[in-house]
């Protein structure tokens, strides 16, 4: 579980957010944030879902991940390793 905040200085504002952060060996990462309105987004090597809710009902959106040219899939690669904490693959990146 989570408690995040945030501080955007130029307005004068904090972000406050909950959730949990869920970690499976292998590829698969699954964060929920509870408050202060839902979002799922869940990670797996072919796949990211982005999951709402839009007046009580859930809205789900798929992104694949599995070609190469995907922007997001490259975004997310250097994260994989650092949650898992993969330090064999982190030094070999830095």
């Amino acid at each position: 579980e989570f408690i995040q905040k945030k501080s955007l200085r130029e307005l004068d504002v904090t972000l406050n957010s909950e959730g949990r952060l869920q970690v499976e060996k292998p590829g698969k990462i699954l964060w929920t944030v509870l408050k202060p309105s839902f979002l799922e987004v869940s990670i797996r090597p072919q796949e990211m879902t982005l999951t709402t809710l839009d007046a009580g009902a859930k809205k789900t959106q798929k992104v694949a991940l599995e070609k190469g040219g995907v922007a997001a899939a490259k975004g997310l690669a250097f994260i994989v390793p650092w949650i898992e904490m993969d330090l064999a693959q982190i030094e070999k990146d830095y």
